[in-house]
């Protein structure tokens, strides 16, 4: 019960370390995008 609980545990904090790495790099890319605009 313990090992199931953790493993979702682990699931939901890699997806939203996923979340966050693919917002951080959505806004590197929309900055890149306006520095070269300008």
């Amino acid at each position: 019960m313990g090992e199931v609980q953790r493993l979702e545990s682990e699931m939901r904090v890699g997806e939203i370390l996923a979340k966050r790495r693919n917002a951080c790099s959505f806004e590197e890319r929309s900055w890149q995008r306006g520095a070269t605009i300008q």
